[in-house]
């Protein structure tokens, strides 16, 4: 009997003119899979007939190493990040259907199931997506730099419940230029760094005109340069947690009017941080170490129309500013009182502090946010308004 070498084959496998074309695709990916160690096949004519051994190889319950790529099913491309205890994947992109891309939490591929745990850098840049669906998607801890850059057809980005989100990580300009966005409910995410999402630099002439709510996830930390820059939102809130916060977060935001910051830690506001916000309205930052003599000056505000801006703050920060010496012309508290140029004058628009005891026990009045909605039990350290005034507990 004649034996012939097949191609490529794996070391061992010897086969005759007989062998079923079929046959030999299949053994030769069990080979490749490494599930098996072949150590020889006997043809005997049209027929054939194990003689050897075929041996389990230690490597039997892993697909694929580290590295390798497979498509799923649904299109997915995906590469094997981790191969041992909790195998994972990385999708680098892949095709979708009806402009719908769903990203699930794991994905199978030879018999293995692998936790799909990131989404690659320029993974879907400039697809014709228009729905990017990632509630299934529990396992996803990062998403790429530019993973959506120029999707101008999205409109719709939906995360994870907080409570089965594990999402740390979205990379800069990964909805860069993304212009018909309407949606991304981010505050269910954990991140803890916010890159710019949206914009490139001051000089980036983007506008996200159907983005005009945002919410933050209170696990923020930091928030950096160009964040929400040239977003139609038209007001934010930034977590207490934000120790970090970069110049011209805001700018360009031209309908914004109302910024809250409750717990603010920072004792001095980047200089453009509101820069071009024209229709700004209300600026109430509380914080938890009174603002630096120059913290918070006109020049935060310079394009704001100062007769319709108001701005809240805690009574120790006021002081350190009036005290300062700001003037009715230098100031922004202008808008607030009339200023004389006696620190002196800043009392009428001091709030009055309350032992937390006697605002509990005070029923003379409701209370309210300064929003307008009643609150039942005011909150330590929170600005309310009680009987006409603002008050914070303390």
């Amino acid at each position: 009997m004649r034996k012939v070498r097949f191609g490529e084959q794996p070391a061992g496998l010897w086969i005759a003119g007989g062998l079923d074309r079929q046959f030999t695709i299949f053994i030769t990916n069990i080979c490749n899979m490494k599930k098996f160690t072949l150590l020889s096949f006997i043809v005997s004519g049209s027929r054939l007939v194990m003689a050897a051994l075929l041996i389990i190889g230690t490597s039997a319950l892993r697909a694929q190493t580290v590295g390798d790529s497979f498509t799923t099913a649904d299109g997915l491309m995906c590469t094997v990040a981790s191969d041992v205890q909790s195998a994972s994947v990385t999708v680098t992109g892949g095709s979708f259907a009806n402009n719908i891309l769903s990203i699930p939490a794991t994905v199978e591929n030879g018999g293995t199931a692998f936790a799909v745990t990131a989404i690659a850098d320029e993974a879907f840049k400039g697809s014709d997506i228009v729905t990017l669906d990632l509630t299934a998607a529990t396992n996803l801890q990062r998403i790429g730099v530019s993973a959506f850059a120029e999707c101008k057809k999205l409109e719709t980005v939906t995360f994870p419940a907080a409570a089965e989100s594990q999402l740390t990580e979205i990379g800069a300009l990964a909805f860069h230029h993304a212009y018909a966005l309407k949606k991304i409910n981010i505050e269910e995410t954990r991140l803890k760094v916010l890159e710019s999402l949206f914009s490139k630099n001051d000089r980036d002439e983007i506008s996200i005109v159907g983005l005009t709510e945002l919410r933050l996830p209170e696990t923020l930390c930091e928030i950096k340069t160009y964040a929400l820059q040239f977003l139609d939102i038209t007001e934010i809130e930034i977590p207490s947690g934000v120790t970090t916060f970069a110049d011209r977060v805001l700018e360009g935001c031209i309908y914004l009017e109302k910024v809250i910051w409750m717990g603010c830690q920072l004792t001095s506001i980047p200089k453009k941080t509101f820069l071009g916000d024209d229709k700004l309205k209300c600026v109430t930052i509380i914080t938890k170490s009174p603002l630096e003599p120059d913290g918070l000056t006109d020049k935060h505000f310079f394009m704001c129309d100062k007769e319709v801006l108001q701005v809240i703050l805690t009574p120790e920060s006021i002081e350190s500013l009036a005290t300062a010496g700001y003037t009715n012309e230098t100031s922004v508290y202008s808008t607030l009182v009339p200023w004389s140029g006696d620190p002196n004058s800043i009392e009428s628009i001091k709030t009055t502090p309350q032992a937390e005891e006697a605002i509990m026990t005070n029923c003379d009045g409701a209370w309210y946010t300064l929003q307008g909605s009643r609150v039942d039990s005011p909150r330590k350290g929170r600005l309310y308004i009680h009987n006409g005034r603002k008050v914070v507990v303390k």
